[in-house]
């Protein structure tokens, strides 16, 4: 089966040449088959290797080193590899059908080459057209001989000089070395060394020699088997647990997840691909062009790079490409331990320690099952490491909460480091944070008992307390209430000018604080007793140790003001409020004559038309009293005042009017519609307007009028 060489050269590259935030740095060493055996068919005559090999030139940031390997030729490079003929032939590695011409080794090869770098080519950051000028040279396909050995030691010798990065081979071959017990030393001494070794076989070369030495080898033959084999290497070496691959023309749509930082997405095809572009979830297009090349017949790709891509589908559009145009979608969310709690701690006691993981750039902290997925959290700790577990057991409060938790000690106050390290199969992270520790208190004695004895009102009373413990350094105390008390009581502990009241304040105490616990009785108590009453506990903030808390058993009698003495004040103050509104009332509630009520009083009835109407409220004490209605007299000298002796006829403001009734036994008229005059009763009616009124047989006479 024929190899499709762009997709291979595309995956390689997303592989290994997108760099993340805040990844570790790393030192890449690229080791090519550059043998005569790659130019047959089905192996790479393509030279797809090479597309890579500059693609990674291209990307891998300038921060990182990377380095690209050929093999030596025992001919062409004897300058670099010295060697003696031994004017013997025998069978040609590369070719079995022909005779090459055999040699002995002269010096240690396999330390010249750790040391001096044999066929390697480091990129210059700054420099990189340059260097990726230099590789169609430097990676032709016309060495001889497969000494991968030598290739091999040349990486070790590039890792030698950056000892603190992370240090990653990308070996392609045909998977046919020479010396194959020679290579099997130095890939088992790399191993040791944690280097990790990604290994690529093209087309129809072997992997028996690749899984012999557990390297857990990928065949490239077709499209789809490639996109299957790299995807779990693609996750774990970006560090992105997201991952989409699909052919443009069956899958256009792919979706942005949540809590990504960075995202790439690289559209690859044959030679007629002549550009791509995105349209986000508002629908604005975005062109993929921010990284392109190509090879002759290993075919083109594009690359688009987000930062903080917008959450939601997306579409993938293409210019040319053939029927096997792809996309991949990396998506990196940033995964960082973080520590929650307890970042105050105390020494020797068992504390909670919990621990959670963030992600993307703003440190969100993510249950997102798939970021966690498989993410083992350790914690080291005075150079012990345990593991924190996220399965509501034990420490772990909640399963899949995304809070991991374990019990933990310190025993060395100040600040204690703690190393947190995030492994799962997208990330190897390791952060340091601090705990502050204070110091460290242990109760030896038992329960405290405590009689304040017989108490009056108002006053505070306090009494020394004397811990048996041991007690090392400021520790937190809190103070806590067992049941409920009286508002009118207060209890506290003191020190010097400081106070710890229940179920408020946190106090730090070392064993040089001299403790009393006060009972404060307010001017308002009232009376009550207690007889050894386990009231109070004081202990370490938040401990669970029964060693670290002392429970205190109170008595008291307290003498407090009667009902009456108690509520005298607020009494007498009600009872003054209620008079006061009873006063008040007194003027509020009488009913008065309108403002406008006017009378006219005249000796004849002819002189009522004549008149002016004089207004009720000008004559003195016709207005209201206190809880009295307002009430007008009509003497007989014609004047009208408020007093009632000697008057002849009474006028009274009423809630359903104004009422008129005659004094003095004088009989009162009042004159109907046809001008007769009826008496009025005794007891009075009510007045009309306009309507005469004749006082006893001949007068006088008066009426109403609202003026």
């Amino acid at each position: 089966m024929k190899i499709q060489p762009h997709l291979i050269i595309f995956l390689v590259f997303l592989v290994y040449c997108f760099p993340i935030s805040a990844k570790t740095h790393f030192t890449v060493a690229v080791i090519v088959d550059t043998s005569t055996s790659m130019d047959k068919d089905g192996m790479d005559p393509e030279r797809a290797s090479l597309l890579v090999t500059k693609l990674l030139a291209d990307i891998v940031p300038p921060e990182d080193n990377l380095s690209v390997i050929r093999l030596l030729d025992l001919i062409t490079d004897k300058p670099l590899i010295n060697s003696l003929s031994t004017k013997k032939k025998g069978k040609c590695h590369e070719n079995i059908n022909t005779q090459c011409n055999m040699v002995t080794m002269i010096g240690d090869w396999e330390g010249d080459a750790r040391n001096k770098l044999f066929g390697v080519k480091t990129r210059s950051p700054i420099e990189i057209e340059q260097f990726k000028s230099t590789l169609d040279n430097h990676l032709q396909q016309n060495i001889h001989n497969s000494l991968f050995y030598l290739a091999f030691r040349a990486a070790q010798g590039l890792f030698d000089q950056t000892p603190n990065n992370q240090h990653l081979i990308i070996w392609l071959s045909d998977g046919e070395p020479a010396k194959p017990e020679l290579l099997t030393s130095v890939i088992n001494e790399l191993k040791n060394d944690n280097v990790m070794i990604d290994t690529y076989i093209f087309g129809k070369g072997s992997m028996t020699f690749a899984n012999k030495v557990d390297l857990s080898p990928t065949r490239v033959s077709n499209s789809r088997e490639v996109m299957k084999a790299f995807a779990h290497s693609f996750r774990k070496i970006v560090q992105a647990p997201y991952q989409i691959d699909h052919l443009v023309h069956n899958t256009p749509l792919f979706e942005i997840k949540n809590n990504v930082d960075q995202a790439w997405i690289v559209v690859y095809g044959d030679e007629t691909l002549q550009g791509a572009e995105l349209q986000d979830p508002q629908g604005n297009y975005i062109s993929v062009n921010n990284k392109n090349d190509s090879q002759k017949k290993a075919g083109r790709y594009y690359v688009a790079i987000l930062t903080n891509p917008t959450q939601g589908s997306w579409r993938v559009k293409v210019q040319g490409g053939g029927q096997d145009s792809a996309y991949a979608v990396i998506q990196h969310s940033a995964l960082t331990p973080r520590l929650l709690s307890a970042k105050t701690v105390m020494a020797e006691t068992k504390t909670r320690l919990i621990v959670g993981i963030s992600a993307g750039l703003n440190g969100q902290l993510t249950q997102d099952t798939l970021l966690l997925k498989d993410a083992i959290l350790t914690a080291t700790i005075n150079g012990k490491t345990i593991t924190l577990f996220d399965n509501g057991q034990q420490a772990d409060q909640m399963e899949k909460d995304g809070k991991y938790s374990h019990w933990v000690q310190f025993f060395k106050t100040g600040d204690n480091k703690v190393k947190l390290h995030l492994k799962s199969p997208f990330i190897d992270k390791t952060v340091v944070e601090i705990i502050n520790v204070s110091g460290s208190f242990s109760y030896t004695g038992s329960d405290i008992s405590l009689d304040f004895g017989i108490l009056g009102v108002n006053i505070e009373k306090c009494l020394p307390i004397v811990l048996q413990a041991k007690h090392q350094g400021r520790v937190p105390f809190e103070l806590l209430l067992q049941d409920t008390i009286s508002s009118d009581l207060t209890l506290m502990i003191k020190t010097g000018e400081k106070q710890l009241y229940p179920n408020k304040d946190i106090l730090e105490l070392s064993a040089q604080d001299q403790l009393q616990l006060c009972l404060a009785i307010s001017e308002t108590a009232r009376s009550s007793s207690l007889k050894n009453k386990f009231l109070l506990r004081l202990q370490v903030e938040e401990t669970i140790n029964s060693k670290q808390q002392i429970n205190f058993k109170l008595s008291w009698q307290i003498q407090g003001l009667t009902f009456w003495q108690k509520w005298r004040t607020l009494i007498l103050i009600i009872l003054a409020i209620i008079v006061f509104i009873l006063f008040i009332l007194g003027f509020i509630l009488p009913k008065r004559f309108a403002k406008t009520l006017a009378i006219n009083l005249v000796q004849d009835y002819d002189d009522l038309a004549d008149l002016t109407p004089q207004l009720l409220k000008n004559w003195k004490g016709t207005g209201i009293g206190f809880y009295r209605n307002a009430r007008a007299f009509i003497q007989a000298d014609y004047r009208i005042s408020g007093k009632q002796k000697g008057a002849l006829v009474a006028l009274y403001a009423t809630s359903q009017g104004n009422q008129v009734k005659s004094c003095s036994g004088i009989i009162l008229y009042r004159e109907t519609f046809d001008g007769s005059w009826e008496e009025i009763p005794i007891e009075g009616i009510l007045l009309r307007f306009a309507v005469v009124y004749r006082i006893g047989e001949q007068g006088p006479y008066f009426k109403l009028s609202n003026k």
